[in-house]
């Protein structure tokens, strides 16, 4: 969600349901995603993929979750679980996500009135 991009409808909805109701269509694309990778179907396994990451990166957006947040506990993770030392390449890592980064980041989430503003991705 990038700033002075406008919001969606679908956006906009999605922001006004909630942070339960968020989590609920996170549950529902993972499943739906998790269907489509049993199933063998690759583009409907994207589409899904998409699906979730776009729930999810909003869901982290309502309750205050920033990708620095993330990627720290993905580093802690790495680091205590010893993965290898090519998963936690910046070139890499940066190769994974930019392209949902991408997909995901075409609105800014205007909170209601007295609440903090949250940018998604503000680094692009």
């Amino acid at each position: 969600m990038r700033a002075g991009a406008r919001v969606s409808p679908r956006t906009s909805k999605l922001f006004a349901s909630g942070a339960p109701k968020m989590a609920q269509k996170v549950i529902e694309e993972a499943a739906e995603a998790a269907i489509e990778a049993v199933r063998g179907d690759r583009a409907a396994l994207i589409g899904e993929s998409v699906d979730l990451i776009y729930n999810l990166s909003a869901l982290w957006v309502e309750l205050g979750v920033t990708t620095d947040d993330i990627w720290s506990e993905m580093d802690r993770r790495e680091t205590a679980l010893a993965w290898p030392r090519s998963w936690r390449s910046p070139a890499l890592r940066a190769a994974r996500v930019a392209p949902l980064v991408r997909a995901l980041s075409t609105a800014e989430h205007v909170a209601p009135a007295g609440r903090r503003r949250y940018v998604l991705f503000p680094e692009l």
